[in-house]
């Protein structure tokens, strides 16, 4: 698989984060597949719906970036 130019975009369901992962006990497993998948691309974005999720940054490398549902946007606009 030809992937090194590639740029994926992760787009979370509504109202999920990785601190909602974490919580769930579901984190461990989500965040391996995604280490595996950033490791072949060029870059991977995450877009979540927890205000703190840039905290789980240093769980992945450096061409991973997450970005979090602004505070001021509701929810029901974000998800669209």
């Amino acid at each position: 698989m030809e992937t090194k130019d590639s740029t994926v975009a992760v787009f979370f369901t509504r109202g999920m984060s990785f601190a909602a992962w974490d919580r769930l006990g579901m984190l461990k497993r989500e965040i391996h597949i995604y280490q595996r998948l950033a490791s072949e691309i060029r870059q991977l974005y995450f877009f979540t719906y927890g205000n703190a999720d840039a905290r789980y940054k240093g769980l992945f490398p450096s061409n991973v970036r997450i970005i979090p549902k602004p505070r001021f946007i509701p929810v029901i606009l974000y998800s669209v």
